[in-house]
Order: C-alpha cells, then structure tokens, then sequence
C-alpha cells in the first residue's frame, strides 16, 4: 500500500517490517483468547470501547451462569443478561447486541456453540451479513471474519490508523475501506500474519504509540517514523491513555 499524502521515503518501513519490528519487540500475540469461535464472538462485542480486562471478567460471569451458548444466551433476559456482563460496561446496550447476534446466527444455521454453517459463507458475502446485524460494525466484523471465520481481512481500528498515520503512509482523510485493502495486499492475504498485525497494533498503541502521551523513547518503530522525529512528547507517562 503507497502512503497516502507522502513519499514512500516519508516511511522506508514495509508493512513486513513494521509487524517483525514489533513481533521482536512484544513477542508473538496468538490472539483471539478465547476457547471457541462462540466465546471469541461474544468477546468481540463485549470489548466494544473497553479494555479486555472487563471483558474478562464478564465472560467469566457468564461462563458460570453456563449462558455462554446460542440458545442459553437468548434464553436468558435481557435485564438478566445486562447484569451478567455488567464487568463489560454499556451493559444494556451490549446484552440486546448479544441477542440480536444470536437470533442472526439461529438464522443462519447455529446450534449450540457451533457456527461453523454461518462461518463458512463467502467472505464477501458473511462480511455484508454481519453489518446488517444490529451492533455490529465494521470493526467487529472484521475481528469475527478474521479471527472466527479464518477469511482474510484487516482490522482497521484507532491503533491501525494512529499508527500507520504518524508513519506517513496514511493521511487523515484515508478511508477504512482503503487502508483494509492495502493491507491485505501487502500482507499477502495470510491469515496468520493479519491477525498478528492487528493484535500487535494494539499492543504497540497500548504501550508506545498512545493518543495523548506518545512515548516515542525505546519505540520499536523509531527513528524510521517521521511523527516520533518532529512531533512526539519524549517522555515516559504513567497517565492511563486507554486509546
């Protein structure tokens, strides 16, 4: 994918180059944490605007009151399935997304925990499904085809786009859709490397690569990142800076 906005010299950094910096740096991620492709789902909607940890917790809330299935989940209240996942925060809203999934996956061939009839419709056509289904957006449906579904996709999320930004090759302006694309381009299509590239994305804007407290020393990306050179606060904070 060319930089949108810069010269390929604004970032000599390949998209290869940018994940096995940082695979050096935080080590292989292996994500999704999850213990099957139901409960991988459930915490792609419940890490909706906050941190794995409450999503953890909430998962295990509802491991223990056995709802984490299709059936058990649409069994169970709404206002009972709110308090479950509490942990998880904009709980009310997060139970009627967890509903209106699991009637979406009735639909289309769920049983239990199993979601293998729904996962195996083309990308294409699994991708255009999800986003009509209420709470899920492209971010989620990203997550669920790549890491559920094994299709290959890039998750363009804050992290993806604050980093490729300050490394010049985005701008600002550049639409999801292209910078999806892009990567998945550079990337080969591999399944395995864009679901690494996503998680270690994350990582890198969770420690270094923060909103407002950039911490540019000892960044795995330096010095071939032109917004650590000019821009970036060179100091260690311990602000909390979720995004």
């Amino acid at each position: 994918m060319q930089p949108q906005g810069k010269t390929r010299e604004s970032s000599r950094l390949s998209l290869h180059e940018i994940i096995d910096r940082l695979t050096a740096a935080y080590g292989t991620q292996n994500w999704w944490p999850a213990r099957n492709r139901f409960e991988m789902i459930v915490g792609a909607i419940l890490t909706q605007r906050v941190s794995w940890t409450h999503v953890e917790r909430a998962i295990e809330r509802l491991r223990q009151a056995q709802c984490l299935s299709v059936e058990a989940l649409l069994a169970t209240p709404q206002e009972q399935l709110s308090e479950l996942i509490r942990p998880a925060l904009y709980h009310n809203a997060k139970a009627r997304k967890l509903h209106e999934f699991c009637r979406f996956a009735l639909r289309n061939g769920a049983t239990g925990i199993d979601l293998s009839v729904l996962l195996a419709l083309p990308a294409n056509g699994l991708r255009t499904a999800l986003l009509d289904v209420h709470g899920i957006g492209p971010e989620t449906a990203d997550v669920i085809l790549l890491y559920a579904a094994g299709r290959p996709t890039f998750v363009v999320d804050t992290y993806a786009r604050r980093i490729l930004t300050r490394l010049g090759w985005v701008n600002p302006q550049t639409s999801d859709n292209t910078i999806r694309s892009g990567a998945m381009a550079d990337l080969a299509y591999d399944v395995t490397a864009l679901g690494e590239a996503h998680a270690l994305l994350v990582e890198h804007g969770k420690r270094h690569c923060r909103k407002r407290t950039p911490r540019c020393v000892e960044c795995a990306l330096q010095p071939e990142c032109p917004f650590g050179g000019t821009q970036c606060v060179h100091a260690w904070s311990e602000q909390d800076d979720r995004n």
